[in-house]
C-alpha cells in the first residue's frame, strides 16, 4: 500500500511565505511601507509578495538578497522565514510522509548550524 505525504509546491511555499511574512510585520508593529524601506524593496513589491504574487497569477520569487533582507528586518534568521505547517496541506499518495514537526526540522538544522562552528 503506498504511503501519503504532502507535496509542497512552488504555490504552497508561496502561500506559507507571505502568510509568515504578514504576521512577522504585524508582530513588528510595522507598515508595509517601512518594512519595503528597511528591505530595501519597493513598497509595491513587498505589497505584492503579502498576496504571494510576484506578478498577477504567479508565485512569487523573491531573490536571496531580497529575503536576507527581509529577514535583517524582522530580526530572524533567513531560514525562520520558510517555516511550514505540513499539516496544512493535503497528502499525495505514493510519497513518504516527513518526519518531525516544523519546528524540529527548525531545531535540527539550528543544531547542525551550530556543530558545524
Amino acid at each position: 500500500m503506498a504511503t501519503r505525504t504532502h507535496r509542497l509546491t512552488k504555490e504552497n511555499y508561496s502561500s506559507e511565505l507571505s502568510r509568515r511574512m504578514r504576521m512577522l510585520r504585524f508582530k513588528s508593529g510595522y507598515t508595509q511601507e517601512e518594512v519595503a524601506q528597511r528591505a530595501g524593496i519597493s513598497t509595491y513589491t513587498y505589497q505584492k509578495f503579502e498576496k504571494g504574487e510576484s506578478r498577477p497569477g504567479h508565485p512569487m520569487n523573491p531573490t536571496l538578497s531580497t529575503l536576507i533582507a527581509l529577514s535583517d528586518v524582522f530580526d530572524i534568521d533567513v531560514r525562520d522565514l520558510f517555516t511550514v505547517d505540513y499539516d496544512a496541506f493535503s497528502p499525495v499518495d505514493g510519497e513518504e510522509t516527513p518526519t518531525g514537526t516544523s519546528d524540529d526540522l527548525t531545531d535540527a538544522s539550528q543544531n547542525d548550524a551550530q556543530n558545524r562552528s
